[in-house]
């Protein structure tokens, strides 16, 4: 073609050709080029992949499998090369599912970085699992896609920050914590939670019986009672059991997995409970041991170097925290105990005193103080010495602390003197119960350095509120009582009366205050509703005296009446009384409360009055109050003086008002006074409700009470019923109306008001 082409165009496609054959070797020699600096890059890449200290892998993009290793994989994760290559990054991944494997594997593939830096959990050819950085990139190898990935063991690096952690929260517990319990369960909480053990125990040495015992733990959602059984009644010595081995070695000790240790003890409950590995160390205080740590886990366990280094720190630091925790505790024990006996101490004793005063105040219950010491301790003391006395002491402690119930306190308040709290007690009867018992346990001998003493106590009782309502008067009464015990031929429990301790200034001092109180409006009125059996709702009301003094609290009746009736304030105090208690009656009618009377109680003094029947027909008509919706309660003693007694009450009947006898059956009960006298209530006394559901005497009484009643067309009512099963028996036996602390305890008017206008007070189904 260029022979037949114009001779004109010869050079320029001369030219061109040239042209295009110098091209061409340019391009020959760039791409020689480009393979030899490709070559020189793939030999680069092949050394800092085979020659890189940290372990390498290539890895299939799509299919995970592994392609090549390095020398450092090999060597860090203890496969053969060829092993490798028959894994996928799967194997070696054991902390993911397949499903979340192929997610981040897919996340890995769509993003646009050209590293991806990711943490896993590799596991070894031994098992062992490693944490890991993995860094990662995409290339081209053997034609296919695949990634480069670069491995950082970090398993030191975050094992020493958890050891760490683990110092720093477990110190810092231990630190912040205000006593010895609470510093031992915050740690074996937090050492249990962040290494990851099921169950913590801690065993302290105790120095006297040489044996270490195990007073607290901690476990999971873990069931191993059987376990926690079996712990706190075992006392270990050295080198006995998994804490006895820590003690006796004094370094830390451990059972990697407890099926293959089938006869150490504890090992078969431990299995059966699902524990597996155990491990254990010492609390040291001054290089001496202190306390045992004990940790359990449902895993084959071995510790590693990183959690025994954290220990032996731990176990210094605590032991400084445990020594300092038990300083106080010490110091504070002693402050509040004796040192002799161990008991409470006086101010402990006052403490618990004012804290069950308190209380009785609020619940209006019944509590006793009991003062009693050793007759005759004095002479031992003198002919055989202290050491022979003191351990007397210590015995005698020990004998009376057994007597008494868990919420009663027993303190040694010096000398050869004890005291009792019996709080929340039902009556009288169960304090004098307590003191025979304390008396019952000096019939046996002691038995000290060869010697056998017969020891007897005495004992004075005074009883909140009947003697005193003040944590100072209970025990200056009872400590009166004491004294009076002594003077009745000791070896005796003598409850407190008035007459052991009012002197005459405070008799007159007593009865000044009388004189001011009606003036100074000290007296108040409680009440106390009867309620029928039948339907729960009021039948009557019973207005009780009160004397509130604004300096010495709250007095009852038995406290003042029978001094006011000597200095002849009796007929002002009682009229003051049926004043108020008739405008109260007044008041609930007018408010639309159903009516009912009011019960007012008519002292023996106040019945010889010549002006009783003016006085009352007075008073009704000045607060308007119909006489039918008064109830006077005269009690079985005035009726001695029959004829009188009989003139009184039927002048008052005829009026109008209606008369009651309380406590029928423990005092002059005569048939021919009920036939007599004009009585429209008669009142079972509490003596025979008391043990009305469980004594078959008492039942028969007061049934015969009630058939009588009835046979005479009386109301019957039962005093102190207290429980469901008293209320049950009485409606049985066919008893008309209840007064008791089942129903309502004495209040002031305002506070008893609101409960008379939600009748009933029970539902007719409790009856």
């Amino acid at each position: 073609m260029l022979s037949s082409s114009p001779p004109e165009l010869l050079p320029t496609v001369n030219s061109l050709l040239a042209s295009i054959e110098e091209s061409i070797q340019s391009l020959e020699t760039q791409k020689k080029e480009y393979q030899e600096k490709l070559l020189e890059t793939e030999k680069q890449r092949h050394l800092f992949f085979e020659n890189n200290p940290h372990p390498m892998f290539i890895v299939d993009e799509l299919s995970m499998v592994i392609q090549s290793v390095n020398d450092a994989a090999v060597r860090h994760y203890g496969f053969s090369r060829e092993e490798f290559l028959t894994l996928t990054l799967k194997d070696i991944r054991p902390d993911e599912s397949d499903d979340q494997l192929e997610e981040s594997w897919a996340k890995k593939r769509e993003s646009p970085k050209l590293f991806y830096i990711g943490n896993n959990v590799h596991r070894k050819k031994d098992g062992t699992l490693i944490d890991v950085e993995m860094i990662t990139h995409d290339i081209t190898f053997e034609g296919r896609k695949s990634r480069i990935a670069l491995i950082n063991d970090v398993t030191d690096t975050r094992k020493a920050q958890e050891t760490l952690h683990l110092l720093i929260d477990v110190t810092a517990a231990a630190s912040e914590s205000e006593d010895l319990h609470t510093t031992t369960s915050r740690c074996l909480e937090l050492i249990c939670t962040l290494k990851n053990w099921q169950v913590g125990q801690a065993w302290f040495v105790d120095e006297k019986q040489k044996e270490l015992f195990c007073s607290h733990s901690f476990y999971s959602e873990l069931e191993i009672t059987e376990f926690r059984g079996e712990s706190l009644k075992i006392h270990y010595g050295k080198g006995k059991g998994l804490p006895g081995q820590v003690w006796e070695r004094n370094a830390p000790f451990w059972i990697s997995d407890l099926k293959e240790q089938a006869l150490y003890h504890r090992a078969q409950t431990a299995v059966r409970c699902g524990l597996r590995g155990c491990f254990a160390f010492p609390i040291r205080f001054e290089s001496k041991i202190v306390a045992v740590f004990e940790f359990f886990s449902t895993q084959i366990r071995t510790p590693d170097r990183y959690f025994l280094e954290a220990v032996e720190k731990l176990s210094f630091h605590l032991g400084v925290v445990f020594a300092r925790r038990r300083e106080q505790e010490t110091i504070r024990h002693q402050a509040y105990h004796d040192v002799l006996t161990e008991l409470p101490n006086r101010i402990l004793f006052q403490d618990r005193l004012a804290q069950a005063v308190a209380q009785a105040h609020r619940s209006e219950d019944t509590m006793a103080v009991l003062f009693l010491d050793l007759d005759r301790f004095k002479n031992i003391n003198d002919t055989l010495g202290h050491d022979v006395g003191d351990k007397l002491l210590q015995d005698t402690s020990q004998r009376l602390a057994k007597c008494l119930r868990e919420g009663d306190t027993i303190a040694r308040m010096g000398g050869d003197e004890f005291t009792v709290i019996l709080p929340s007690i039902h009556q009288m009867e169960d304090a004098a119960k307590v003191a025979e018992k304390l008396l019952f346990i000096f019939n046996d001998p002691f038995l000290i350095g060869g010697h056998e003493f017969h020891m007897t106590t005495s004992i004075g009782i005074s009883l909140f509120p009947h003697d005193a309502r003040d944590p100072q008067s209970l025990m200056k009464n009872a400590d009166v009582a004491l004294y009076r015990a002594k003077e009745k031929g000791r070896n005796n429990y003598q409850l407190y009366s008035p007459t052991m301790t009012i002197t005459a200034l405070q008799r007159l001092k007593m009865e000044t205050h009388l004189r001011r109180a009606r003036d100074e409006n000290q007296f108040v009125l409680h009440y106390q509703p009867q309620i029928s059996i039948s339907t729960g709702k009021t039948i009557g009301v019973e207005a009780l005296l009160r004397w509130q003094h604004p300096e010495m609290g709250l007095f009852l009746p038995a406290e003042f009446i029978h001094i006011a009736e000597d200095i002849g304030l009796i007929g002002s105090i009682w009229e003051w009384a049926l004043q108020h208690a008739c405008v109260q009656a007044r008041k609930w009618q007018e408010l639309g409360i159903a009516p009912f009377p009011i019960t007012m109680n008519i002292s023996a003094a106040q019945f010889q009055q010549n002006n009783l029947v003016e006085t009352v027909a007075r008073v009704l008509k000045e607060t308007k109050l119909n006489p039918s919706g008064l109830e006077l309660e005269i009690t079985e003693s005035m009726a001695m003086k029959a004829e009188f007694t009989i003139f009184v009450l039927r002048e008052l009947k005829e009026m109008g008002v209606r008369i009651c006898m309380d406590d029928f059956g423990i005092g002059y009960s005569s048939l021919s006074y009920l036939k007599k006298f004009p009585i429209d209530t008669i009142k079972i006394d509490p003596y025979f409700v008391r043990e009305l559901a469980v004594s078959d005497k008492d039942s028969a009484i007061a049934s015969a009470i009630i058939a009588l009643g009835h046979g005479l067309n009386m109301t019957v009512i039962a005093e102190g019923v207290e429980t469901l099963e008293q209320l049950a028996t009485l409606r049985i036996l066919g008893c008309d109306g209840l007064q008791g602390f089942l129903c309502c305890r004495p209040m002031p008017s305002d506070a008893i008001t609101p409960l008379l206008q939600e009748e009933p007070f029970f539902p007719t189904s409790l009856a």
